[in-house]
């Protein structure tokens, strides 16, 4: 990126922020009003930004809990990943295990590091889960904007391993992840859709990521290139059930209709559900959940993954009948 760009990526990473340390402070909660346990800033790399929360339940029933890999958005430069605690409070509350990551932010490194870093901590949280009581056959990814992207390349990933051949990436544990479902809040993902997108800022984000000018992405110019950073022929029935949030004043919503059409095409399990108002018609904002309307969201979005997370598989299921016939 030339300097004139690199300078208003800074200026924008500030703002931004700026803005979210302010919904920090609205949105703050203590852990122990939702008997939960926070464990701030673990390091799992030498990076500075190579941190991520781990959030438990105060009581425990004994069993291993399901693990929420949980990726904060903020358009890739910038996002600050304490203003989502709250969020994930509500999911540690339920008997979730939840890793609130931190990653590496664009352009101090482009792609793959920021998606690298993600990696990462995955492969530490596995290396960690008897420690923290982790059950890694029962994985829920959450995310909202850019974090969408995220949770994309790792449903790419689990369903077909050649993915981190052609990303250029390293997962030592590839072969032992599996999403169980999904929960994406205006999803910001597609760069051919994110080139084009009328959101503030966006040509700054997506340049920032790829060190391609949304101009080039629209000309269809370096296609190979963004074949990797988003090799969207990975999507098929492999992908993982997934709970989708747009809102109706939001410029990305369309993104996450044409998503739900794509997994439609799969037959893969989805529900998209489609905020107004005020303020939660605006992008993102289903991130809060300290109003009536937000716990409305989060219930409905809830209902959905614990119902995908503790489905019995049909296998299952037949041998419940006949050990009820015996």
């Amino acid at each position: 990126m030339d300097k004139n760009r690199v300078f208003k990526a800074k200026a924008l990473h500030y703002w931004l922020n700026f803005t979210e340390r302010l919904a920090e402070i609205i949105l703050h909660r203590s852990p122990d009003s939702y008997d939960v346990t926070l464990e701030k800033c673990v390091p799992y790399g030498q990076g500075k930004y190579n941190n991520l929360d781990i959030i438990r339940p105060k009581t425990g029933t004994g069993k291993k809990l399901p693990l929420m890999i949980y990726v904060h958005g903020g358009g890739w430069i910038s996002g600050v990943k304490s203003m989502r605690r709250t969020y994930c409070y509500e999911y540690a509350k339920k008997g979730v295990v939840v890793a609130n990551i931190d990653y590496i932010w664009a352009p101090l490194k482009q792609f793959p590091y920021p998606v690298q870093d993600v990696l990462d901590a995955i492969d530490f949280l596995f290396d960690n889960a008897e420690r923290l009581n982790i059950d890694t056959s029962k994985i829920i990814f959450g995310g909202e904007s850019a974090g969408v992207y995220f949770g994309m390349i790792l449903n790419f990933i689990a369903g077909h391993f050649e993915t981190l051949d052609v990303m250029g990436l390293k997962f030592r544990h590839a072969k032992e992840f599996k999403i169980t479902v999904n929960m994406f809040n205006c999803g910001a993902f597609d760069m051919r859709s994110l080139a084009s997108s009328k959101f503030p800022g966006m040509d700054i984000m997506v340049e920032s990521l790829t060190d391609i000018s949304t101009k080039d992405i629209r000309e269809g110019l370096y296609e190979d290139r963004i074949n990797v950073i988003y090799p969207e022929k990975f999507l098929d029935e492999n992908f993982a059930p997934t709970f989708i949030i747009c809102a109706e004043k939001d410029a990305l919503m369309t993104d996450s209709f044409a998503l739900k059409a794509k997994l439609d095409k799969f037959r893969v399990k989805n529900e998209l559900l489609k905020c107004t108002g005020a303020l939660y018609g605006r992008h993102a904002f289903a991130v809060s959940t300290v109003t009536p309307m937000g716990q409305k969201i989060l219930e409905k979005t809830q209902k959905f993954v614990f119902d995908a997370l503790y489905a019995k598989n049909e296998h299952e299921h037949e041998q419940e009948q006949e050990e009820s016939a015996a």
